[in-house]
């Protein structure tokens, strides 16, 4: 294979090793002695580099991306969004293709931390953003959105 993390290992690069097991501890393949089958994981992302990965699971507390074979990151519900999220769940569903940020990474404990808001992974803040989608209008454009509240002198 030409994969980058099989390259590496032939041309003698260190990489980390984890045994090839399914959630309840078992070794895949049956007559396979468990020390011996193992796969390379993907490199650890840099802090700071956007990644694209898919929503594996919701809960309460956010959410987990698959940025990569056998490498998930935690997304904390804070980071979610530049809005408040009501339901994680609905709003990220399993499945969904994100764009994240990551903002930390700890090899020793494989955890990956990143950061789905729109404003970390484009850059600048939400003002800023919002204002230059607004400045991207033309008269007739047709746009899609909710009304969030009905003011006296307007929508």
């Amino acid at each position: 294979s030409l994969r980058p993390s099989r390259v590496a290992a032939a041309a003698g690069g260190a990489s980390k090793k984890r045994k090839l097991t399914n959630p309840a501890g078992n070794t895949l393949l049956a007559d396979a002695d468990p020390a011996e089958e193992t796969f390379d994981t993907a490199d650890y992302p840099p802090i700071g580099a956007v990644v694209k990965g898919f929503v594996i699971g919701t809960n309460a507390g956010g959410c987990f991306v698959r940025v990569g074979r056998g490498l998930v990151g935690r997304v904390m519900i804070k980071n979610l969004s530049d809005q408040f999220v009501a339901n994680p769940k609905i709003e990220f569903p399993q499945g969904r293709l994100v764009a994240a940020k990551v903002t930390s990474v700890d090899e020793d404990a494989e955890k990956l931390e990143l950061n789905l808001r729109p404003s970390a992974v484009l850059g600048g803040d939400a003002d800023t953003l919002a204002k230059q989608e607004l400045a991207a209008l033309e008269i007739g454009s047709k746009i899609r959105g909710t009304v969030t509240r009905v003011e006296p002198f307007g929508v």
